[in-house]
């Protein structure tokens, strides 16, 4: 399966005259099934912007990424399971006030699913290197050890330990629970508590939240 989509849009600076900023994106995705186990996927994503004037055009922004994805299922020890693995490479470009920066990254992002019967023990990574060491944000790790399980087979929990790294930003670990049911034929709520512990004080800490509690509540009207 090949897969193409493109965007173009123009928004004019001022009512009069020709000046504008212009954004030009396209995504090219490509999968191929190798057998009932194994699917591969490339992805190539692109995302500019740009400043036109009367006398010249300046690039903005600039986010080009190329990836490959993997998804394997499979069987361990009698139990099934499921591995999803990206690995990525992304250039981003900006400006800024004082000088243009001009970011390489590497990205990495595995999820392994293993089944236990009605239960599930997931594990999530994501890693994210600037090569050019150009993005203050640009080093960050987070991961997440988890398990799925159910409680009186109305009630669905998942508990979790999460890490998660910025270098020279940023230390944090921490719990998350999930609670979900069902309470009426056509209606169910779910319930989600994150809390992380800062192991490092830096000014930028207050870009990472350390306690957030989320309420979702689905229902059918017919």
């Amino acid at each position: 399966m090949v897969n193409f989509r493109a965007d173009m849009r123009n928004m004019a600076q001022s009512a009069v005259g020709r000046n504008k900023w212009q954004s030009l994106q396209f995504s090219l995705d490509s999968r191929y099934k190798f057998s009932r186990k194994l699917t591969m996927t490339m992805r190539i994503n692109q995302s500019t912007m740009d400043d036109h004037q009367e006398d010249k055009s300046t690039s903005m922004f600039i986010n080009r990424k190329l990836s490959f994805t993997s998804n394997y299922r499979g069987r361990l020890s009698g139990k099934s399971f499921t591995n999803n693995t990206t690995v990525g490479i992304q250039q981003l470009d900006y400006l800024t006030a004082t000088a243009p920066v001009n970011s390489r990254f590497i990205n990495f992002n595995t999820v392994q699913i293993f089944m236990l019967g009605t239960n599930m023990l997931t594990c999530n990574i994501f890693y994210n290197r600037d090569v050019n060491n150009a993005s203050v944000y640009g080093n960050l790790l987070t991961s997440e050890l988890g398990y799925h399980y159910n409680l009186w087979n109305k009630v669905n929990l998942g508990s979790a330990l999460t890490y998660l790294g910025n270098t020279g930003v940023v230390k944090q670990i921490g719990v998350r629970q999930q609670v979900g049911t069902q309470l009426l034929k056509h209606c169910s709520i779910n319930l989600n508590l994150d809390a992380r512990k800062n192991l490092m004080n830096t000014s930028q800490n207050y870009l990472y939240g350390n306690f957030r509690t989320e309420c979702s509540i689905y229902y059918q009207l017919n």
